[in-house]
């Protein structure tokens, strides 16, 4: 019995032991100030907005084409003799020079034949009209004092001698002519797009020499919408009237690889017609001397190349230019007021495209615009801006340094209200 009780006092004896441990422990802790927890305001960037003269740029595309492409063809048959060192596909040519050279002999031979029917006709008028004088000189001596007629002078005689001269004149002209065509000129300055005949091979007339096009000036025909036409003010030409508005400004660009190459041109015209299916308005750029020379690192601008354009469009004056990441809902932005409150403010954008927006009314000069995007947003929000120059929150005079969060809790990527709770 009595070994039943010891063993029944040990355990009761061991847990008031420890319970007076444990109260001892906590009665001696130290006291710890409590620490308050700043308020946490979200860290954002933001551009300090300016008025400025803006350029508007429609960009577009198309490919190019050649002012002037012909079907070179022969006007007279034979054989081909001789061909130029530039007849081939892509050779250049100068207006005037000689591409191919039909063998002329024929030719030369029916011009000799038609100088020979001419001085022959010559020779008869020269005969018809000492004819014509002798009969009026015979017919006057005879005195009878009557008028002679037509005949009797040998008028019809004398006319058809002067109709065979004229004839026989154009059948030189004629033969010059097809001799002159033996040899077949460029028409203009231009290049080969490709050749369909070559030395030794016959020819008949109208028969395909090859197919050129001019290198004076490269056209572009490009598309528009009615939304990127009202940015533009077009050259439109009107009815027994000239367009005298001033050019727009084009710009081509072109990547070849891992370069990119730029020419400058101008809009020359509006087509007539709107396109029924797209409801496109097609303008043509042209650009001077598309081959010359400018230099080893410039290559030309090709013949049926595709390019990308930039069409000067209307000058905007005292307009704000903000970044398009900026907007919220296509027509407002975020305005950080003086105290660092986050506002709503509705704007008009006239244009915009991936990376900016012009904005014409709605802002002030020197306004702060947020950039970083507020996923939970609500009016006279705080927020923490960032000094755009130095990358640093701008906490000093707007922000009690006490509310200021510290590296530790300070969380940009969280949006947070303004009573600091995420």
């Amino acid at each position: 019995m009595r070994k039943l009780v010891v063993y029944g006092v040990i355990p009761i004896v061991i847990l008031l032991g420890m319970a007076t441990f444990a109260f001892i422990l906590v009665m001696m802790k130290p006291d710890v100030p409590e620490i308050e927890r700043p308020r946490e305001f979200p860290q954002v960037e933001y551009t300090v907005t300016q008025p400025q003269d803006w350029q508007l740029w429609v960009n577009t595309q198309g490919n190019v084409t050649a002012r002037t492409e012909t079907s070179l063809t022969a006007e007279v048959s034979g054989r081909i003799v001789r061909i130029s060192n530039h007849f081939k596909d892509g050779g250049f040519f100068e207006k005037g020079d000689v591409l191919v050279e039909i063998d002329p002999l024929d030719y030369e031979a029916a011009l000799a034949d038609a100088k020979a029917q001419l001085a022959q006709a010559k020779l008869a008028l020269a005969q018809e009209q000492a004819q014509s004088e002798q009969a009026a000189q015979d017919w006057s001596d005879l005195g009878e004092g009557a008028t002679a007629n037509d005949l009797v002078l040998r008028q019809p005689q004398l006319e058809l001698a002067q109709a065979n001269v004229a004839a026989a004149e154009a059948a030189v002209r004629r033969a010059e002519r097809n001799l002159d065509r033996t040899e077949v000129r460029a028409p203009y300055a231009g290049r080969i797009r490709e050749k369909a005949v070559d030395i030794g091979q016959t020819v008949t007339a109208n028969s395909l020499l090859a197919t050129i096009y001019a290198v004076d000036v490269a056209e572009v025909r490009m598309p528009l919408s009615p939304f990127e036409l009202s940015y533009l003010d077009l050259p439109e030409a009107y009815r027994n009237d000239e367009s005298h508005d001033e050019a727009p400004r084009v710009q081509l660009y072109q990547h070849l690889g891992n370069d990119s190459y730029t020419w400058n041109g101008y809009l020359d015209r509006t087509e007539g017609t709107v396109d029924q299916r797209s409801r496109l308005t097609y303008v043509v750029a042209r650009v001077p001397d598309p081959y010359g020379d400018r230099g080893p690192d410039r290559p030309p601008l090709k013949i049926g190349s595709f390019v990308e354009a930039d069409i000067a469009g209307r000058q905007l004056h005292d307009v704000y230019v903000v970044p398009r990441r900026a907007l919220v809902d296509q027509d407002t932005l975020y305005v950080i007021g003086p105290e660092n409150a986050l506002t709503a403010r509705d704007v008009q954008v006239y244009w915009s495209d991936s990376e900016k927006a012009i904005v014409t009314n709605g802002l002030n000069p020197g306004e702060r615009i947020c950039l970083t995007p507020i996923i939970y947003f609500i009016e006279g929000m705080a927020v923490n801006p960032l000094d755009p120059d130095r990358d640093t929150a701008t906490v000093d005079a707007e922000i009690p340094q006490s509310d200021a969060p510290t590296s530790d809790t300070a969380d940009n990527s969280t949006p947070q209200n303004e009573g600091g709770e995420a």
